[in-house]
């Protein structure tokens, strides 16, 4: 097989699993990003490809950013909760796992998996707040 037919089972792949799938090259510009993480993340893929992460999601602390620690530390994260504002302000909270890919010694992109656990990050606000309440 060539690189080409490599590249159409990776890209078949990404968009035939629940999880979202996004990636950034060495700059932090959107190269990838599925379907099931622009439903995750309620944005439009346009909203995220060809633009750094930090203008893709600007209310993001770039030092708690996954992305940014895979491509200026070149170090993994994995399973990590995160919780955000998209580019409409929306709060979203995944679980997260962020790789970088090093060649050369140089990190030449990252590559994040997330899990939406926002509905049930806010069930579990509800509940701490009835729980606390004197409606208990």
């Amino acid at each position: 097989m060539n690189a080409e037919y490599y590249s159409k089972i990776i890209e078949a792949l990404i968009e035939l699993i629940d999880e979202g799938v996004y990636i950034v090259d060495q700059d932090g510009v959107g190269q990838y990003y599925n379907k099931a993480m622009a439903s995750m993340e309620k944005v439009n893929m346009d909203d995220v490809l060809g633009k750094k992460f930090h203008e893709a999601f600007p209310d993001f602390r770039m030092g708690e950013s996954t992305m940014f620690r895979a491509l200026t530390k070149k170090e993994p994260t994995l399973k990590k909760q995160q919780t955000y504002k998209n580019l409409y302000g929306k709060e979203i909270t995944t679980i997260n796992s962020t790789i970088p890919i090093v060649v050369d010694g140089e990190a030449v992109a990252a590559v994040e998996v997330a899990k939406d656990i926002t509905n049930m990050e806010s069930a579990k606000r509800f509940h701490e707040a009835i729980k606390n309440s004197k409606l208990v």
